[in-house]
């Protein structure tokens, strides 16, 4: 059912959704014919000045945005009574639409729409304008694929009048920062927390805290750590699962600074994945379900402007009209598009009884809307204008500069530096990327194989700590699957016992190397058991002859300062304590010889003889 069959200038066609703060209809201009979203604001809530002065906040804000990823404000104005506004019509479904249909959307496409909301975010803090409600259902997916951010209806302006009531909650609670839940200030980093809500439910199907309860949720909030989505989706690059727990940090401080920054390291894990050929621009991007409606703005919670006010409705304000007799008809009112300095906007009161008006956003209003306070009005010389353009120049040629330095592909030298780096600081992790590269450009390096020893430590950790992540959600260990369980047993013991480990490795080996290849949990972990059992051998090589060489010196004091009568006793006592000892093999054959040459009446051993290295164990 459509409630109005005409608003200013448009015929309403049809209704595309409904919310508790109004509605949102597609119409078609009567001159031109072109297709629009109007959003008309819900007529209780329009007697109220509270929410007029916030539809007029937010007019201004969509006045300011000028961008390809930000839904453009056409015009505004009333309709007997009811305020609206008419923007671009985006036809395709939104995100929220997009998930509900396809559960998990391809990591790929996930990180091509968060770059295209960066760019959203981006130009929208420039101009001081914070969103405070960025979820799935405020973006819409265009048919070219690119995502368009709408509803900017809470929109919070730095420094402007914040018009929401003290302790009162705004934006949607499943995508909401722990700040906004609470008394923090709100900040662009709010919105980026969003986003990484965002992005976490466009990969896994929900957001890391959705649910009905919403005091457990605000708890949440503040209190849990998101489930890890590379437990979830292992398949996911280390650099995205980092980037999104970055922007799920409860403390805005830990968060990523900017849209920008975010942005940027979301195209470099698209440059990587480019570089290393495993990217196509055909590749399977999202497609748009014709069965869907198309979509323009959220559901029920973008239309809502702001919490309820308790002021009369008597004090509602109204728009500026002039009086224009429809021609050839008796009507005392009659709609006109007026100049943009005709009228004044959003009065604070008004006497006259609600008239039709409508007015079109051009982009000189635009212009004036976005423009810096501090702007010359007076213009500049000819002298001035001719230095501000050598200054571009300058800039420019810079930036170009710049640009060309930073599109050269890293040397083998600096990549490695920072493997290095890394590596000293016991966080290789952080140097996946640089290995990456290093390994893809430069695979015949000399130092290629130790990087590569690097890049297999790397892949053997990160399933370590995923099946030790998914022992503590099931339970314990034991409830893992078998060769599941023995792994991560003999991996534990590698630190405290590496002889120990490496049989239990070896063992793992003849149990499962003839595994199915349908298996692919164990599959993944042959070759992992593999690069393993290596270093092991080399650490229990190193071992064996430190302890030995340690034993021998012990030994050897011991006889120097024991009189001959004791050197018996002390000999049978090292070969019971480390005749099992698999390291201490070639001292307890000499202590033995010693012993016997003892028994003889020898008064002290001959010098001892330099113990053969032990035999290689591989």
């Amino acid at each position: 059912m459509i409630d109005f069959e005409q608003l200013g200038p448009y015929k309403v066609l049809d209704k595309l959704g409904q919310g508790g703060m109004g509605a949102v209809y597609r119409g078609e201009h009567a001159k031109t014919s072109e297709r629009v979203a109007i959003k008309v604001i819900a007529s209780q809530i329009a007697d109220q000045p509270r929410f007029r002065r916030r539809f007029a906040t937010e007019i201004e804000t969509l006045k300011k945005l000028n961008h390809p990823n930000i839904v453009r404000l056409i015009g505004y104005g009333e309709e007997q009574g009811h305020l609206f506004y008419s923007m671009e019509l985006v036809d395709g479904p939104s995100l929220q639409q997009q998930i509900r249909s396809l559960k998990r959307l391809p990591w790929r496409d996930v990180v091509r729409y968060g770059i295209d909301i960066c760019g959203a975010l981006k130009h929208a803090h420039d101009f001081g304008v914070i969103h405070r409600d960025l979820k799935p259902a405020n973006l819409l997916i265009a048919e070219d694929q690119s995502m368009k951010l709408t509803d900017f209806g809470i929109a919070k302006l730095w420094l402007g009048d914040d018009m929401t009531a003290v302790g009162a909650m705004l934006g949607t609670a499943d995508y909401m920062a722990p700040e906004q839940a609470g008394d923090g200030p709100i900040t662009p980093r709010t919105d980026l927390y969003a986003l990484g809500n965002v992005l976490y439910a466009s990969l896994v199907g929900r957001p890391p805290f959705a649910g009905k309860d919403l005091t457990r949720v605000i708890t949440s909030l503040h209190t849990d750590p998101p489930p890890p989505i590379d437990l979830i989706l292992p398949e996911l690059p280390m650099e995205l699962v980092t980037l999104i727990h970055l922007l799920l940090e409860k403390g805005p401080r830990d968060r990523p600074p900017t849209a920008l920054a975010v942005g940027n390291r979301l195209r470099a894990i698209l440059q990587d994945d480019l570089r290393l050929g495993s990217l196509t621009f055909d590749d399977n991007r999202p497609t748009i379900d014709s069965d869907l409606p198309q979509r323009v703005t959220s559901s029920e919670e973008s239309l809502e402007l702001g919490t309820h006010s308790s002021l009369p409705t008597d004090q509602r304000p109204t728009l500026d009209a002039t009086e224009h007799p429809a021609p050839g008809t008796g009507s005392q009112f009659a709609f006109e598009e007026t100049d943009n300095s005709a009228v004044q906007d959003f009065p604070e009161a008004a006497t006259l009884a609600p008239l039709t008006h409508f007015r079109t956003v051009d982009q000189e209003e635009r212009n004036r809307a976005s423009a810096p306070l501090t702007a010359d009005p007076h213009g500049s010389s000819p002298r001035e204008s001719l230095l501000s353009i050598l200054l571009l120049i300058g800039l420019l040629m810079l930036l170009v500069t710049a640009a060309l330095w930073m599109m050269q592909p890293p040397s083998a030298e600096s990549l490695y530096n920072k493997i290095s780096e890394a590596e000293d600081f016991g966080d290789v992790d952080k140097a996946a990327g640089s290995i990456k590269q290093f390994l893809a450009r430069y695979p015949d390096d000399y130092r290629a194989e130790e990087v590569s020893a690097l890049a297999d430590q790397i892949d053997s950790d990160r399933v370590f700590r995923r099946l030790r992540v998914r022992a503590r959600f099931k339970g314990g260990i034991e409830q893992l699957e078998p060769a599941e369980q023995a792994f991560v047993e003999a991996m534990l013991l590698r630190e405290e016992n590496p002889a120990e480990a490496r049989e239990l490795l070896e063992d793992w080996l003849i149990v499962f190397s003839h595994a199915d290849h349908r298996d692919r949990s164990v599959a993944r972990l042959i070759p992992i058991v593999r690069q393993e059992i290596q270093p092991l051998k080399e650490i229990n090589r190193k071992q064996t002859n430190t302890q030995s060489q340690q034993l021998q010196d012990w030994i050897d004091g011991s006889l120097e300062r024991l009189d001959a009568d004791r050197h018996q006793e002390f000999l049978e006592s090292v070969i019971r304590l480390y005749a099992d000892k698999a390291w201490a093999e070639e001292e307890i054959a000499r202590v033995k010889k010693l012993l016997s040459a003892a028994g003889q009446g020898a008064v002290a051993p001959s010098a001892p003889t330099p113990a053969p290295p032990p035999a290689d164990e591989s």
